[in-house]
Parts: structure tokens; sequence; C-alpha cells
């Protein structure tokens, strides 16, 4: 797995340069940095179903110290997305969040847990009714991830209802979309592991950012080594509270400022290839459906590297599929039956 640990680095790298301009936030920079970290979402969830060796030291050492922090930037951008449309749409978009973002998010992975259900009645497995009926929510699980999109429902909620509350005061909006972000915190030590709510503040901080992005980047520009500090800082930060992460808080913080260290790092350098930017195209579909190939094909190869590669092809092949069937749905479903955007 180390071998494969510095292809995927390899890939991260490859095309990377100075930046010229100011499009650190535009959608190809921020698919192709998806596209890298949802790489390493797919090297993460192969250690459940394959065992390590005495040659995967350094691969299990980055997993490790990573561990949540690969599913960060697909939060933050997210985020930082909600809050661009809301202040570019205004009201008419946050009245339309329940329907054009949550419901669509939910009803694309409850497809795919639709598929996990088929697989598993396929292999025999029992998961009982009220197993079965909480995966479709996120709560649960039937052998697919599952916290990730069950934060992410309960953060657009939680803008929904900041922003209808207060309509006209958007840093009121996101204070109250903070303040419920704690108490996502507080409420789900009560019930779940700490994977579930450990980078729950990265998300808001993703819509403080849209919210004050023009401010910073003035500040930001002022001089050319601006950027470069703020990167520096934003590291340190980061190192600080990741040899502290032991307390809750710190964890919390090692997740926000790994997010601004990457967000950094984009002010600095330009980062895509044509590798990144067709995986960044298909982020949730390899995110949700990878599970999938790890689940048929585990014990049929003697050899993990066969076994890695012959998973990723077919999650790629499933990806491309679904994600082609879920425009086909969004189109008839939002455009009354019209073509896919």
């Amino acid at each position: 797995m180390d071998i494969v640990l510095l292809a995927v680095l390899a890939v991260g790298i490859w095309g990377i340069g100075l930046r010229r301009d100011n499009g650190y936030l535009s959608k190809e920079q921020t698919g192709a940095i998806n596209g890298f970290f949802v790489l390493l979402v797919f090297l993460r969830h192969t250690v459940d179903y394959i065992t390590l060796g005495s040659w995967d030291g350094v691969f299990g050492a980055v997993n490790t110290g990573l561990d949540q922090l690969i599913v960060v930037p697909f939060l933050f951008y997210s985020g930082y997305g909600i809050m661009c449309s809301i202040r570019r749409k205004g009201q008419s978009y946050v009245s339309a969040l329940p329907w054009e973002r949550l419901f669509k998010v939910w009803y694309h992975f409850a497809l795919a847990v639709a598929m996990y259900l088929i697989l598993a009645l396929c292999m025999g497995k029992d998961y009982g009714v009220t197993r079965i009926l909480l995966s479709f929510t996120g709560w649960d699980s039937i052998g697919n991830s599952n916290w990730y999109i069950f934060a992410t429902l309960v953060m657009y909620l939680f803008t929904w209802l900041s922003f209808t509350v207060f309509r006209k005061d958007y840093r009121l909006a996101a204070a109250m979309l903070m303040v419920l972000a704690v108490v996502y915190i507080l409420l789900m030590r009560r019930f779940k592991g700490i994977w579930w709510y450990d980078t729950a503040l990265v998300y808001p901080a993703g819509v403080l950012y849209g919210l004050y992005r023009e401010q910073i980047d003035r500040f930001l520009q002022k001089k050319a080594y601006m950027p470069w500090l703020a990167l520096a800082l934003c590291g340190a930060a980061f190192l600080l509270c990741f040899k502290l992460q032991s307390g809750l808080v710190w964890r919390e913080g090692m997740a926000v400022t790994f997010a601004l260290t990457v967000l950094c790092a984009a002010m600095v350098f330009k980062i895509g290839n044509p590798v990144l930017t067709f995986l960044g195209k298909y982020t949730f579909e390899i995110y949700i459906l990878q599970r999938i190939p790890m689940i048929l094909l585990h014990d049929l190869f003697n050899n993990q590297y066969v076994y890695l590669a012959v998973s990723f092809g077919l999650t790629l092949l499933l990806a491309v599929a679904f994600h082609n069937v879920l425009n086909r749905m969004d189109a008839w479903i939002y455009n009354k039956g019209g073509k896919p955007a």
C-alpha cells in the first residue's frame, strides 16, 4: 500500500504550478482537489477489506494521521458553495434549499443504499427491517458509508433554518448555523462515535468564508507574500491542533485549520490534471459506491494490489453509470422531463 500511496501522491503533484490568478475557489480547482481527496477516501476504505503488511507502514501512519481529514475539503467547499448561491440568488434560493439540495442529495443517497440492499439480499444477508429503514436516513448502514451523508443533510437543514430565521442578516444567520453545528456535536456525542461529529464545524466555516471572501481576498492581495504567510500560519495552526487533538475542541480546530491550509495551498499553487479533473466530476458517486466492488470482490483475489486495481476500476464504471442515471432522474424530477443539464 505504500507504493499505491506514492502513486496517489504523484497524481496529486502532477501538473502543479504557482498560481497566477485568483481562481483558487473555481469549480475546476475545487473539483481537482476533491478528486485527490476522494482517492484517499478510496484507499482508506480498502483497509476494511485487506490486511496491511510489514511494507505498509507509511500508508498505515498516513491513513491513521489523516483520519477524517480526508473529507474536510468536501464539507468546506459545500458550505462555501451554498453561501455563494445564497448571496447570488437571495431568499428564493434559501426557500428552495429543502427541495433543491436536501431532497436531491437524500434521494441520490437513497438510490445508492437501495443498491447495497440488493447486494445484501443477493448475498443472503439479513440486516433487519429497522436497520434497513434507518440506513436510508444515514443513521445506520447496511454496508454503505453513511455518517458523512447524514452530516451533510443535517447541515443543509440547519442552513435553511438559519437563513430563514435571519432572512436579511447573513451574519446572524451564519452565527446561528455555527451554534446549531455545536449543538449537533453535543448531541451526537451521546449517540455516535467521534468520527460522526469531529468535522462538524468545517461546513459552517465554509459558509463564513463564502460570506467574507471579498474582504479576505482584499487583505491577502495587498502584498505578494501574504498568501504564503497565510499558508504558513494556517499550517502551523493545524500542526498545533493536530498535536493536541486528544481534546475535542482541538480536534474540531484541527479539521477547520486543515480546511484553511488546503485553501491557502490552492491560493499559492494551481492544482490539477486530467485525472483529478475526471475524478472531481464523480466525487459523490465514487464515495458512495466504492464499497460495492470491495464487498463483491472480497476474498476473490490473493494479491491485494490486484484486488485494489479491480475494485477501483469497477468503482469508476459504477460511478460514471450512476452519475448518468442521476442526471436523467434530476432532469425528470426538476426540469419536468427535460434533458439533463
